[in-house]
């Protein structure tokens, strides 16, 4: 009889042994691990998100202004051409005048 008396209690501490070992406590750890890695990896990710944005609004100010001076250095180079254009038509008219009037 105390043969078997050993053998249960045996088989219930090892029983309860490995309950304790395989816990539901221990899983609770790696998930709530697991959510704080994910959200760490969000915060990251919004981090560099909001980084790039500024990067790309900059970006794009910068292409904004490049482009502006560049029409207006065309412009001015167009008005620039056409005042000379015009100089040198009234130049020539009028050493014709004065050609014409010798």
């Amino acid at each position: 009889m105390k043969k078997k008396l050993v053998a249960v209690l045996t088989a219930a501490v090892m029983t309860s042994a490995l309950m304790v070992a395989c816990g539901s406590s221990d899983a609770a750890a790696p998930a709530e691990s697991t959510v704080a890695a994910t959200e760490s990896v969000v915060e990251s990710s919004v981090a560099e998100s909001s980084e790039v944005e500024s990067t790309v609004e900059e970006s794009t100010e910068a292409a904004s202004t490049e482009a502006t001076v560049e029409a207006t250095t065309e412009e001015a180079s167009t008005e620039a051409t056409e005042t000379a254009s015009t100089e040198a038509e009234a130049t020539e008219t009028a050493t014709e005048s004065t050609t014409a009037a010798e």
